[in-house]
Parts: structure tokens; C-alpha cells; sequence
């Protein structure tokens, strides 16, 4: 369920595109620093709904992803299979985007004066995106009331309220030192957590009745049929048939959920006056975004958006 993705060094990604600054990705595991596996249910990693692997095309199976969003039963009606369904042929269709995310998740617009993305659990991220709001906070005349909000993805445990990770809390205490009087925390990982969740049961479920279906099977250091030699394998295979349509189903379910909550956090972040982004795929689209979209206002001679070095101030 939590993938490792390896570090992509050197693979094969789209060619004649403009050039866009790509990150490395590191591996992603459930693991914490002791080694352990860590027991608190963690929101469910998608291979395929990975906003900087399949629009900006950086992993190496970025085709197979794409497809797979614009014609599997979990993705219908999010915003990248519509975004795949309908762009141009281009590397990056930024209009699409905003549009997408303006006509239809339009509601997700924050009101904040800055928003954040905190998708790391280091202090040098924690730091960098609390200069960040300083640096926003400065460009405002003193007294100036201003508020923020922290859109993370850093929850732990699985109570009817996600806690948030202690770093989020951290950088909630910086901000109101830098002068925010009002700052709120969003995420979205409640969905894809409740997916995860019950795609791991449906999991348990079906390897325990795999194991009772197999004839060759031992239980306790005994042949099953020793073991249980009174349980008819007929309605056990049964079972477990009806058990792999059912890992089957969550599985889709934990992709939706999880769709759902990439895609909110995305416009909430695109469709910011301000923001203060990271490293992560989604950061690395929204700044190529936001690039295109000064460049056309620029050219157009409208009103730009907010200066373009507060919102891709992390970027290196």
C-alpha cells in the first residue's frame, strides 16, 4: 500500500518541451528513523495521481499514469482526467488549469492573505517557508492585518480529528511571531486516510482467506487439513472470491479519496493571491504555472498577479 518509489535519477522523461526545473523525489516509505514501521494508518500513496510525475511527465512510466487517470472508474470527474481528456498539445496547458480549478473548484479559493504548502517534515523546509512569510508580511505596511494558511499534508494517527505532525504546529508559532495575527491549518489527508484504512482491512481479509483456501496450506505448524478438518472449501473459496473483488473495490475507493484531496489541495494553492510553495511535484506545476500566467499578464499589460518572487521563493 505504501510504495517505495525510488529516486529518479536519470530516466527518460518528455522530450521537445520547454524547460521546466524538476526536483529529485526521494523514496517515500512508512518507515520511522528507528526502522520501525510505523503503526498510526498513513494517507494512501496512489501510483498513478501524482500531480508532478504525470503533468510535468518526470516519471518514467508517465504515459501508463496518464492513461490510467483518463480511463479507470476512480479518477472520473477529477481535475486531471479532465485536464488530460481536454489540453492542448503541449507541455504544460496552464490555462487549462486555472480554468479547471477556477470553474470547478472555485470554492476552494482561500481568503487568506498567504497560503502554504508544507509537505515536509525537515526544519530547513519548516524555515524556508517561514522567511518566505516574512518576506510577504515585510512588503506590507506596518500594523497590516494579515493571516495565513498552511495547507499540509502532515497527519498522523487516526481519530475522528487528524492530528496535525508537530512541525506543522511549529511553523503555526513562527508565523504568528513574523506578524500574522490569524493563522489556520488545512488538509484534506482525512479522505485519503479513511481509504487507506479500508483498503488495509479489505487486505486482511483477503490473505486470511487466501491462506484458508489453499490446500497446501499449514496452520499452527499443522496441514490444514489437520488443522481445520471440519471447514468445507467450498464455501471458503467462495470467500475468498468475494474478498478479492472486495480489495478490488477499496482499492478504487482509496484512489478516489485520495483524488479528491490531491485536487483540492492544488487549487486552494493556485487559485492563492499569495503563496509560499515547496519542493514537491505539485509545488513544481503550480510555479510553472504561475510563471505562465505572469508572463501573459505581463504581455497583455494587466494587473499582475502578486510578485512572482514571493510565491516561487523556495525554488533553487
Amino acid at each position: 500500500m505504501n510504495a517505495v518509489r525510488e529516486s529518479w535519477n536519470r530516466i527518460s522523461t518528455q522530450k521537445n518541451f520547454e524547460d521546466v526545473r524538476y526536483f529529485n523525489f526521494y523514496k517515500a516509505t512508512n518507515r520511522s528513523r528507528s526502522g520501525r514501521k510505523s503503526e498510526a494508518p498513513q494517507p494512501y500513496n496512489s501510483n498513478y495521481y501524482l500531480y508532478g510525475d504525470t503533468v510535468l511527465g518526470k516519471s518514467a512510466n508517465w504515459q501508463e499514469q496518464r492513461r490510467y487517470i483518463m480511463h479507470t472508474t476512480p479518477f472520473k470527474g477529477t481535475l486531471l482526467q479532465k485536464y488530460f481528456q481536454d489540453k492542448k498539445h503541449i507541455h504544460v496547458d496552464w490555462e487549462l488549469l486555472v480554468q479547471l480549478c477556477s470553474d470547478e473548484w472555485g470554492y476552494l479559493k482561500p481568503q487568506q492573505s498567504l497560503v502554504l504548502h508544507q509537505t515536509s517534515l525537515s526544519n530547513s523546509s519548516r524555515r524556508e517557508l517561514r522567511d518566505c512569510a516574512a518576506k510577504f508580511a515585510k512588503s506590507h505596511r506596518p500594523g497590516a492585518i494579515l493571516d495565513a494558511k498552511i495547507v499540509t499534508t502532515l497527519v498522523s494517527g487516526f481519530e475522528s480529528t487528524v492530528t496535525l505532525h508537530p512541525n506543522v504546529r511549529r511553523l503555526v508559532q513562527d508565523l504568528r511571531v513574523v506578524g500574522y495575527q490569524n493563522v489556520t491549518t488545512q488538509t484534506n489527508a482525512r479522505m485519503s486516510l479513511k481509504g487507506s484504512q479500508a483498503w488495509e482491512s479489505s487486505m486482511k481479509a483477503f490473505n486470511a482467506l487466501k491462506l484458508a483456501s489453499d490446500p497446501n496450506a499449514t496452520i499452527g505448524g499443522k496441514p490444514k487439513s489437520e488443522a481445520m478438518p471440519n471447514v468445507p472449501m467450498g464455501p471458503v473459496k467462495s470467500a475468498f472470491i468475494t474478498a478479492e473483488h472486495a480489495v478490488d473495490a477499496t482499492r478504487d475507493a482509496a484512489e478516489a479519496f485520495n483524488a479528491a484531496a490531491s485536487d483540492a489541495d492544488f487549487c486552494t494553492l493556485l487559485l492563492a493571491d499569495a503563496s509560499c510553495l515547496g519542493r514537491s511535484g505539485m509545488d513544481v506545476v503550480i510555479k510553472s504555472v504561475q510563471r505562465k500566467r505572469d508572463a501573459a499578464n505581463s504581455l497583455l499589460d494587466l494587473h499582475p498577479q502578486p510578485p512572482s518572487l514571493l510565491r516561487t521563493g523556495l525554488s533553487h
